[in-house]
């Protein structure tokens, strides 16, 4: 089995782009290979993903079997994935797919069902806006240089991106915007379970209050494309410092 030290390599294409009848994937398929968390790195052919019934799932490549629990990233014919079983739990069969490549490493949860193959499962042909496939859009989790993936939350972001000012800012108004629809939805359900309370002793009818109660916490729905946008504005902010690296070799 050949070895190589480095896996973070190969052209990454956007999953909708394999719809399409010219097949875009077929000039630049990326190498296959598994990153098992012992650190090797194994390239071969024909990596595929199966999940036998009543039986532990498992990547094959080049007729070798890794289980799927020894396995931290894996590159197919379809992208760059990452395992979330240290995240998620051992057990767990959740994968993400790397969406953006830079100083910080961007990555959409996916089914992979759908992409463990050597062709993709989708529930159309030539449809673009498949439900079934990333939409490259958001990311949930992501990774500093060849790190192990983490949430895509404050709690960790606020640490790794601490020493880029313009992402905190990003970031901090992505935590803002939680707040808010947190209170929204708080301030909603209290109006809603005072008057429930008020009118204990009768029939509960809805009502003007009950409205106003539904169409506050409704309200924080409208916050959640502004707040992704500010988690994503923060990786793209902290990538800039790559692309200028880029820019100038």
């Amino acid at each position: 089995m050949p070895l190589t030290s480095k896996y973070d390599e190969g052209t990454f294409i956007h999953p909708r782009f394999f719809h399409g009848t010219d097949r875009l994937c077929a000039a630049t398929a990326p190498q296959n290979k598994v990153v098992l968390y012992s650190g090797d790195v194994i390239t071969g052919e024909h990596l595929l993903y199966e999940s036998p019934i009543m039986k532990q799932p498992l990547f094959t490549m080049s007729n070798e079997e890794y289980a799927s629990t020894d396995v931290q990233f894996f590159q197919n014919n379809h992208g760059f994935f990452a395992n979330l079983n240290r995240i998620h739990g051992q057990n767990t069969e959740r994968y993400a797919l790397r969406i953006k490549v830079g100083k910080l490493n961007l990555f959409e949860e996916i089914d992979l069902s759908v992409y463990g193959g050597e062709e993709l499962k989708t529930e159309g042909t030539n449809n673009n806006q498949d439900p079934m496939l990333a939409t490259g859009e958001m990311y949930q989790y992501y990774s500093k240089g060849t790190d192990a993936v983490r949430e895509a939350k404050y709690s960790n972001l606020k640490y790794d991106l601490s020493d880029n000012a313009a992402s905190m800012a990003h970031l901090k108004r992505y935590r803002n915007y939680r707040s808010l629809q947190w209170g929204l939805i708080g301030v909603g359900a209290g109006l809603i379970a005072a008057n429930v309370i008020a009118h204990s002793n009768t029939a509960v009818k809805f009502n003007p209050v009950m409205a106003l109660g539904f169409v506050i916490g409704g309200g924080s729905y409208l916050l959640e494309k502004p707040k992704e946008d500010e988690l994503w504005l923060a990786a793209d902010e902290y990538n800039k410092e790559t692309e200028a690296v880029s820019a100038v070799e």
